[in-house]
């Protein structure tokens, strides 16, 4: 184990009380759970997970006991993530360099396209007929409103009870109707 991460661990169990229950054996087991919950952690994870540890910034931890293996092995990883994710955030997204076949075959290939794009291009845009057009779209438009309105009549609850002869409801007490 890391000297760093050592003495890391010693300052956090030393703000901890020890406990009946601490033998030389069970130290030693528990220095090796502790070792192999840090053993792939960079250093700078480790101590900052301590630190939030001692400053009781770790949630749902009891301050007056020693963090388990498992704790602050967890702690670590979620700084480790938020490093990560950080510094991920800070550089900005590379581009690899653009793989371009620039053989002859290619450029013409590109060039016929191109005409063809432009050709079809022209074939959509406004001509001098486009007065024309735009008179017999709205003469459409105007046609298309008339026969709509003699062969779809109004919806509207007068117009449907003239229509029909009768209405639905109670139009004198309507306005209790919630």
């Amino acid at each position: 184990m890391n000297t760093k991460i050592e003495r890391l661990l010693q300052v956090l169990f030393s703000t901890c009380p020890p406990t009946a229950a601490d033998s030389p054996s069970a130290v030693v087991r528990q220095i090796e759970a502790y070792e192999r919950a840090l053993a792939y952690h960079d250093v700078i994870d480790v101590e900052e997970a301590v630190n939030r540890f001692l400053q009781g910034r770790v949630t749902g931890f009891n301050s007056r006991f020693a963090p388990t293996a498992a704790q602050l092995g967890e702690v670590v990883r979620k700084v480790q993530f938020d490093r990560l994710d950080a510094e991920r955030r800070a550089k900005p997204p590379a581009l690899p360099a653009p793989d371009i076949d620039k053989t002859p075959e290619s450029q013409e290939r590109v060039r016929k396209l191109a005409a063809e794009a432009i050709e079809r291009l022209a074939s959509t845009m406004r001509t001098e007929d486009a007065t024309k057009a735009k008179e017999a779209k709205d003469r459409q438009e105007r046609n298309q409103k008339a026969m709509d309105k003699r062969f779809a009549p109004s919806t509207d609850p007068y117009s449907m009870a003239k229509r029909l002869g009768f209405t639905v409801g109670d139009p004198e007490n309507e306005r209790h109707v919630a």
